[in-house]
């Protein structure tokens, strides 16, 4: 159902997994208000490019690829390291629907990561002008080139709150959205489709291990999409677990798709290819519990492709503490997700601003970890599942919910809890949003 995107260019975010570190950050593009103006680290030698399709080919997957791969681009200094369109669909057990390629190229262009010759080219900027140059002089339109920027994990310390932050049992959090008044209406589906984009998933964990299907997932950071990290575990058994232990969603299929090492951090590119890959497996929902770097043109099309072909995107927004909200949370087609404590007051990490647009609990939440372990972590990576979750139990409530239906129905349900610009539309709440949202499937 969802449409793939293609890029061309190499920029490379460490992607920050919303738990402890700062969030993504930069020029005010998307939603108003949305990240400051930063500078951040990228991959040397390496750019991220998007150039447009020939109209004119019959074949939409590799068009203008031999092209990029000419002796005059070698004898520039440049290399095509991947196409992002073949990349998703490498070792995919599901062919890629073609409205959904043609969507994505459409959106996004043909979009490839691209090395350059460090020794050649002092600078970043030196190497954008000469591949441009380079492109243009073989008749390609180039849409955008750009660096390939880190992106990593982000855990909050954690804050010195009242003991019932702090809940093994989970009843804090939970009892705060509602989610067991959710239940009673559905406690979700296994066709109801969750893409974890993060370090990875234990499979084995006894509270996950009968909801995640590794046979649908993929690893954009190579090796499996095992967690040697933990952050992708506990978010995951946030949005869906059971046994001793309960998820938001009680019934889920959890797609794993690693975006982020187990060192946690990635690429703004390796990203980009997480959001097109689970878009093109009909994910119902993405939940990214990371950040880092400011606007990214390819990365802001990934998503809208996402949104075009029907899949929900949910991000952390960031933990800077700071009054504007991070990428890729500062995208319009991203649901923006700040963090509460018990006492249902903003976490002190926890970014705000204009464009935010539900809160969840975010500090002290105890959830599942590789090897069959349980933990305490903080961050708005931990607020951001709680919403993926509720999200999935409204398209499991009515599977034919819009995009746009489902974030009006998580608005318009939110608790109030404060004054727009810390709080959003309040703190979400699960029985209100899928009551709302079933009898919409009558």
């Amino acid at each position: 159902m969802k449409k793939l995107l293609s890029f061309i260019g190499f920029s490379i975010l460490s992607l920050i997994v919303f738990i402890a570190m700062p969030a993504f950050s930069g020029q005010a593009f998307a939603k108003s208000s949305k990240a400051a103006n930063a500078s951040y680290d990228y991959i040397k030698g390496q750019l991220i490019v998007s150039v447009e399709a020939d109209s004119q080919k019959s074949s939409m997957q590799s068009t203008n690829k031999a092209t990029l791969q000419s002796a005059q681009l070698k004898q520039s200094g440049f290399q095509i390291a991947d196409s992002l369109l073949d990349s998703i669909q490498s070792g995919s057990a599901q062919t890629m629907n073609v409205d959904f390629q043609r969507e994505m190229i459409d959106q996004m262009g043909l979009v490839y990561l691209v090395k350059y010759d460090g020794a050649k080219y002092k600078t970043i900027d030196q190497a954008k002008k000469e591949l441009e140059k380079s492109l243009k002089a073989q008749g390609l339109k180039v849409r955008y080139i750009q660096g390939n920027y880190t992106m990593h994990t982000l855990e909050a310390a954690p804050e010195k709150t009242s003991p019932m932050s702090v809940h093994p049992n989970q009843q804090w959090n939970y009892n705060m959205i509602k989610a067991p008044e959710a239940w009673e209406v559905t406690p979700g589906s296994s066709s109801t489709k969750i893409a974890v984009l993060d370090t990875g998933i234990d499979s084995n964990h006894p509270n996950l291990k009968n909801l995640v299907n590794t046979s649908l997932g993929k690893s954009f950071v190579g090796g499996t999409t095992s967690d040697g990290n933990g952050h992708g575990t506990h978010v995951s058994g946030t949005i869906a677990s059971y046994g001793n232990v309960s998820g938001v969603m009680q019934e889920a299929t959890l797609i794993p798709v690693k975006v982020l090492s187990d060192s946690g951090s990635g690429s703004m590119y390796g990203i980009q290819q997480g959001i097109a890959y689970a878009a093109s497996v009909d994910a119902d929902v993405i939940n990214m519990s990371l950040g880092g770097g400011g606007y990214d043109q390819g990365m802001e099309e990934a998503i809208q492709a996402a949104n075009n072909q029907g899949t929900i995107v949910v991000a952390a927004s960031g933990n800077d503490g700071i009054g504007s909200v991070s990428y890729p949370a500062a995208y319009d087609g991203a649901i923006a997700v700040g963090s509460v404590t018990s006492s249902k007051t903003r976490s002190s990490f926890s970014n705000y601003g204009s464009a935010l647009d539900v809160m969840a609990p975010g500090s002290d939440i105890y959830s599942t970890v590789p090897n069959g372990g349980y933990a305490t972590m903080s961050g708005t990576s931990m607020a951001t599942p709680h919403v993926s979750g509720v999200m999935g139990l409204i398209r499991s409530a009515n599977p034919n919910v819009s995009v746009s239906q489902a974030r009006n129905i998580l608005n318009n349900t939110a608790q109030p809890a404060g004054p727009a610009l810390q709080y959003g539309h309040g703190i979400v709440d699960a029985q209100a949003a899928v009551q709302a949202a079933s009898p919409l499937s009558r």
